[in-house]
């Protein structure tokens, strides 16, 4: 049972998308989870903004959901904290890695939300994902 419960948890985070085809896409190294926690963010056609099947909103009074900025900061907080860098030694980024999984029909204003979420809470280490098959 916890096997069966854990793949269907899993599969929350890979929403029904098509995504955009790039001819370079390559497959990444999964980091350490522990060192380097991730999330993995979907961003239907529509405009929805979906992590782990639960629907979040870009702006103030703008669809449905929680504000997507107010989870990315609790997550960001949570995470581990990059080593300031010389030239801003007030600045510590999160560890956290964004996964951004936009369908390739959305309009690219969805996307930009979801990256200035992530800057607003020290989140810079995101990645577009592609497919390279084009359908």
């Amino acid at each position: 049972i916890f096997f069966m419960v854990v793949s269907d948890m899993s599969q929350l985070d890979l929403a029904e998308l098509t995504l955009p085809y790039a001819s370079k896409a390559h497959t990444g190294k999964i980091a350490d989870p522990a060192e380097n926690p991730s999330l993995c963010i979907n961003v239907q056609e529509d405009g929805t903004i979906l992590i782990k099947g639960v629907s979040y909103k870009a702006k103030e009074g703008k669809g449905k959901g929680q504000l997507l900025s107010n989870f990315l900061k609790i997550e960001a907080e949570a995470s581990p904290r990059e080593d300031p860098p010389a030239d801003n030694p007030g600045l510590r980024p999160s560890k956290l890695r964004v996964l951004i999984r936009a369908d390739r029909y959305t309009r690219f204003e969805n996307v930009q939300n979801v990256f200035d979420a992530c800057q607003k809470n020290t989140i810079y280490k995101t990645v577009l994902a592609a497919s390279k098959e084009d359908r």
